[in-house]
């Protein structure tokens, strides 16, 4: 039932997202007005925006870690009036993984945009509806916290706990995505969608399903061997096929879901000529593990729409952080930091994601991922400024290496193999160039997986990323860069990630080490 109040309440959007917006944030004030923060905040005396922004402060993580280590302790009615039955694990350290609350309200959530999806995204695709989708996510559980809460990856939780009919969609069981061993979830992964009549793909990132390609071509063999003895009938089709491309063993293959970061973009290609032809891509829209920000349906098949029905928004201006503007105010084509407001116990809560408005359906505005501040996104890692340079202090350290600046770029290779952070460092002191060898790489790869939660994942249980490559700068380099910058900008500040891999091509180079 509540599924189509959502659905409801989304179509509703198109013609008033304002009072859509105004429904959405009176319902989370008012059911949460007795909890520790709406007390602590006056929900009760709330009745407008305006209420609203001048008694509760815009936050990050760090601002409602007491509440959250409360909430993992067990203890309930801290942020929400609704019991926290989940946590969804995110970017954050290995020692102190950074958790979000749960609620059943976000599962219903997502069976209503199971509905709104097909009945959209599939016009036109109903074919699709008749076929196994190949979706690949992380595991759904990874722990409990000391209360006994279990945590783990959303993009894995949201399917357990979806609908039955979609689960028997899957190509690949549920269970499969807690396989931590990733050669074995690899194998896994293969050997249940051979069977399948997969017409659609699902994943994160366009790397991840380019592996498990690659894993089935180099192991075609003993894999076809293994369907045999499992579906012999299936297995004798699959040994007949002369090249085993996926347009050749999955011939009604034509739909993939992928997020559509600057990475996927870079693999698009290289996936449909693996592939063996060109297939309909769709962004599903931004599912962040704080919460669904846009659904991807858009006629451009890359925006999204805000997902107005279950969270209310706030657009900070990119350029002038000052101004702040709800869902009906947006202008073409700026740029805006997103400020959610969540049934999960989020208020006003700073994600770092940044939008681009990219057009408008009626009076519903039309949202791209644009960039996350200050993260290092190559696979969705999502890796923060401070995490990437903590480890590399700790990396420093263990090494005794002294450096004059250094800075992480993304590193992409040729063809399909995994990418990998490449860390630009020029050496300092009497000793400069001594100890960066591949001894200090693989340092910094460990301090990485131990620092960075999200790191550790993609390069362990996802299998996303390879272990970093370090350059080294000749002598002077950060020196003549920022005599440079000093001239364009003023005192520069420090530039320890960019986003270009372009950026590299500012120094000159004295050698690289791989991991």
């Amino acid at each position: 039932m509540k599924s189509l109040v959502y659905t409801k309440r989304f179509l509703q959007a198109f013609k008033d997202p304002r009072k859509v917006q105004m429904q959405t944030l009176n319902r989370i004030v008012k059911k949460n007005q007795h909890t520790v923060y709406g007390r602590r905040y006056g929900f009760s005396e709330i009745k407008t925006v305006q209420d609203y922004q001048r008694r509760v402060p815009i936050i990050e993580y760090q601002d409602i870690l007491p509440e959250i280590e409360r909430l993992k302790r067990g203890e309930q009615g801290i942020l929400t009036s609704a019991p926290v039955e989940y946590f969804a694990s995110t970017s954050g350290t290995t020692s102190g993984v950074k958790l979000v609350p749960v609620t059943k309200e976000r599962i219903q959530a997502l069976k209503t945009e199971f509905i709104i999806w097909m009945r959209l995204t599939l016009k036109g695709h109903l074919k699709d509806a008749l076929g196994k989708i190949l979706y690949i996510a992380g595991p759904y559980h990874e722990g409990l916290t000391e209360g006994g809460i279990p945590y783990g990856s959303i993009s894995g939780y949201l399917i357990y706990k979806g609908p039955d009919w979609a689960k028997k969609r899957l190509a690949i069981p549920i269970e499969v995505f807690n396989e931590f061993d990733y050669e074995r979830k690899l194998y896994l992964m293969a050997l249940y969608a051979l069977q399948s009549n997969v017409t659609h793909l699902g994943f994160t990132t366009s790397i991840e399903v380019l592996l498990l390609f690659d894993y089935i071509r180099e192991n075609w063999d003993s894999l076809v061997n293994d369907v045999e003895q499992i579906n012999p009938r299936r297995g004798k089709k699959l040994r007949m096929l002369k090249d085993p491309k996926p347009a050749h063993i999955w011939p009604k293959l034509h739909l993939a879901n992928c997020f559509m970061t600057e990475t996927s973009k870079i693999y698009m290609q290289t996936l449909m000529d693996v592939i063996g032809r060109d297939i309909v891509v769709r962004d599903p829209g931004i599912n962040a593990s704080e919460g669904r920000i846009s659904l991807g349906i858009c006629d451009d098949q890359l925006s999204g729409y805000p997902a107005v029905y279950n969270t209310f928004f706030e657009f900070q201006d990119h350029q002038n952080p000052d101004v702040i503007r709800l869902v009906d105010t947006l202008q073409q084509d700026h740029r805006y930091k997103i400020i959610l407001t969540t049934s999960e116990g989020l208020y006003r809560y700073n994600t770092g994601d940044v939008v681009e408005v990219t057009g408008f359906k009626n009076n519903l505005p039309q949202v791209r991922f644009y960039q996350r501040d200050f993260f290092l996104n190559i696979v969705g890692e999502l890796a923060a400024e401070r995490e990437l340079v903590k480890a590399m202090e700790l990396t420093l350290e263990h090494t005794g290496v002294e450096v004059e600046g250094f800075t992480y770029i993304p590193y992409y290779p040729e063809g399909f193999a995994r990418p990998r952070y490449e860390v630009l460092i020029e050496p300092a002191g009497s000793t400069a160039g001594e100890g960066i060898d591949r001894h200090f790489a693989r340092r910094l790869d460990d301090c990485l997986k131990e620092y960075i939660n999200d790191y550790r994942q993609m390069r362990n249980e996802f299998g996303r990323l390879d272990p970093p490559v370090v350059t080294v700068l000749k002598p002077g380099s950060w020196q003549q860069m920022n005599s440079r910058r000093i001239v364009r900008a003023g005192q520069p500040k420090y530039v320890h990630i960019a986003k270009d891999p372009a950026f590299k091509e500012s120094f000159e180079i004295d050698y690289s080490v791989f991991a």
